[in-house]
């Protein structure tokens, strides 16, 4: 489908709920330009140009979700999540298998060890809800942030 249609730039394999224009491919819907979260950083297959068009070095990967979803506002690129309806392709914990650095919570630690996935759960910790997440620089100055904003909308 992306060979043929090179304004596609992604098809994300988590479901939505952000507003969508219609549906197409049978079980795909064309994300809305203005949705929250247009570009995420779930499981997706990426036309590897584009993403690397709307990657930011100083950007986390939340920061990134944000104002990327921000950014590519201003290109017809398209983005396709998988509609609702449709039977999942991958099947993961809400919020995939890290959060603040760490496997999130011992249902992605047994996730992993069930598909045969070798890792060193001990190397990262174990993340549970209400843990502190490392979402934000804290040591930048106001000055340092708002230069950062300004890089992230250009």
């Amino acid at each position: 489908i992306m060979d043929g249609n090179p304004d596609i730039a992604c098809f994300n394999f988590a479901y939505s709920n952000s507003p969508f224009d219609r549906k197409e491919f049978d079980r795909y819907v064309l994300v809305n330009k203005k949705a929250p979260f247009r570009m995420n950083l779930q499981t997706c297959l990426w036309r590897k140009n584009r993403l690397e068009k709307f990657i930011r070095k100083h950007e986390n990967p939340w920061q990134f979700e944000i104002w990327g979803s921000r950014r590519i506002r201003r290109y017809n690129d398209r983005i396709y999540h998988l509609d609702l309806n449709a039977k999942k392709i991958f099947t993961y914990p809400v919020g995939g298998v890290l959060a603040g650095g760490k496997w999130r919570t011992d249902e992605s630690v047994k996730l992993l060890k069930d598909n045969g996935i070798d890792f060193d759960e001990n190397q990262r910790g174990i993340y549970y809800p209400g843990d502190d997440r490392k979402t934000e620089i804290k040591h930048r100055s106001f000055i340092e942030k708002c230069w950062q904003v300004f890089k992230s909308l250009i």
